[in-house]
């Protein structure tokens, strides 16, 4: 189940979108995942009139533990890699928001080793430290995941694919 602010839940059997219906809009899980994630989600090219996707996992009993990361629009439509700010460093992912192709945005993380990749299992970052402070994980192993609409101008959409082991289409429940 998702709580939403912000976000209508459209689409069909096949797809979960989610829609912003204001800038900031927001939903996430209501139950936390394990904290070695693996998210999948595609932004439709008709309807990426926003310029982030801000995404905040945190851990499910220390809220000083959370990695946030935003995904940024390029404005370059033929380039299928994106930058991403995670821990406060840019780097880039495969993915795009114009639907270069079929590679979706991917964020694998592992909580024992801090590594988090792409689609193509590149490496992003090597999570060393947030904030000066450094990482050592999410202790309780289990995370919970929101995501964020940023800058939203027009339709903003972003289909969710997948959270671990859960795949997501058009018949959900969001409160």
């Amino acid at each position: 189940y998702f709580y939403k602010d912000g976000v209508e839940v459209i689409g069909d059997q096949k797809t979960l979108s989610l829609k912003a219906t204001k800038d900031g809009a927001s939903f996430g899980l209501a139950t936390p995942v394990y904290a070695d994630f693996f998210i999948s989600l595609t932004v439709p090219k008709a309807m990426n009139s926003f310029s982030q996707i801000k995404i905040t996992v945190q851990d499910s009993k220390s809220i000083n533990e959370k990695l946030v990361m935003y995904i940024t629009k390029g404005d370059d439509e033929t380039k299928d890699k994106s930058a991403i700010v995670v821990a406060g460093k840019n780097k880039e992912m495969a993915g795009s928001f114009y639907e270069l192709s079929s590679t979706p945005f991917v964020l694998e993380y592992k909580n024992d080793t801090f590594l988090l990749r792409d689609y193509y299992e590149n490496q992003i970052d090597l999570i060393k430290e947030i904030d000066g402070v450094a990482w050592k994980g999410f202790t309780s192993n289990l995370v919970y995941v929101k995501f964020e609409f940023i800058g939203v101008n027009g339709d903003a959409v972003i289909n969710l694919n997948k959270i671990n082991n859960q795949s997501f289409n058009g018949n959900i429940k969001a409160s």
